[in-house]
């Protein structure tokens, strides 16, 4: 993986390039056509009901075999269909069918084209100012109905958002998923999620990590549109404690001077230390984004 991630027994899935299974897989009702993305915990293949001689718009996540014993692994798939099926918004990947009580494990959902934000965030180009508002309060919109629900999601990376050809945001991977009312535990819980995208709550600090981790990690992702870069690269949870604790972050204007003050006011407080700091539920947050998004389109019109 190309990300460091703190509980590398298992991650999200990465693209494939799509290939065609000689022998058809079945899974249940359904079956496996292409496989298009390999991750360390699971593969998704495109799949078809098996009653479909096409290939159909759907797409099937399987649990590795050599994990179908492995309690935490079974759990993440378990939890991805669980809130899957319970949260229905058009920003977050449903579940359609789960098949996770037993060996093969797996969960079906919708097959989406387009791409995830990871490719243009690899370009290393900044993106316009009202796109990236755009993008960020889509994501904001999953977030916000997760919340609705009492859950946040826990691993927010530009690889877990997909963006459509018309610029329609997916939030992906519901595994890392937690209960929010168990976020008020003093015990500090297990830690996942990608290093340079994670909240400091999540190592560091006297806060349990709540919806607020969710949304610090959607300020890296903000900061990186706008600039073309991370606000900091980090290998290590002990990393990522010093530079929290000893690093001033720059703010986006450092890098982008045309990105309005107040832009850049919100991504630095969505990139606060302290959770107190930053917008406090996603709903604030979405609305911030909106009112931000209408501005800035206003002046790419005038």
């Amino acid at each position: 993986m190309s990300e460091s991630h703190v509980a590398n027994r298992v991650g999200s899935t990465r693209p494939c390039s799509e290939a065609t299974l000689r022998d058809r897989l079945e899974f249940g009702d359904w079956m496996a056509h292409q496989r298009v993305a390999v991750g360390s915990w699971s593969t998704v293949y495109r799949a078809a009901p098996r009653t479909s001689p096409t290939i159909g718009n759907y797409a099937i996540k399987v649990l590795h075999s050599h994990l179908e014993n492995d309690p935490f692994a079974i759990s993440l798939l378990r939890t991805e269909a669980k809130v899957g099926q319970a949260v229905s918004h058009r920003h977050v990947v449903p579940i359609l069918s789960a098949h996770v009580e037993e060996r093969p494990f797996f969960v079906v959902m919708p097959f989406l084209s387009g791409k995830t934000l990871e490719v243009d965030l690899n370009s290393g180009h900044a993106q316009p100012v009202a796109e990236s508002l755009w993008i960020i309060r889509q994501a904001a919109e999953a977030l916000e109905s997760l919340w609705s629900m009492g859950w946040l999601h826990g691993d927010i990376k530009p690889s877990n958002l997909m963006i459509s050809a018309a610029g329609h945001v997916t939030l992906l991977d519901l595994g890392f998923a937690r209960r929010l009312e168990g976020s008020t535990s003093r015990q500090r819980p297990w830690v996942a999620g990608t290093i340079n995208y994670l909240a400091p709550e999540w190592i560091c600090g006297n806060i349990p990590p709540d919806i607020r981790g969710d949304i610090y990690s959607l300020g890296v992702i903000l900061y990186q549109l706008l600039t073309g870069k991370r606000p900091y690269r980090v290998q290590s949870p002990t990393d990522l404690t010093r530079i929290h604790r000893e690093v001033r972050i720059p703010g986006p204007r450092t890098w982008a001077s045309w990105i309005g003050k107040e832009v850049a006011s919100l991504v630095m407080s969505m990139l606060a230390v302290d959770p107190l700091r930053r917008p406090q539920n996603p709903r604030e947050l979405r609305e911030r984004l909106l009112r931000l998004e209408i501005e800035n389109l206003a002046e790419r019109v005038a």
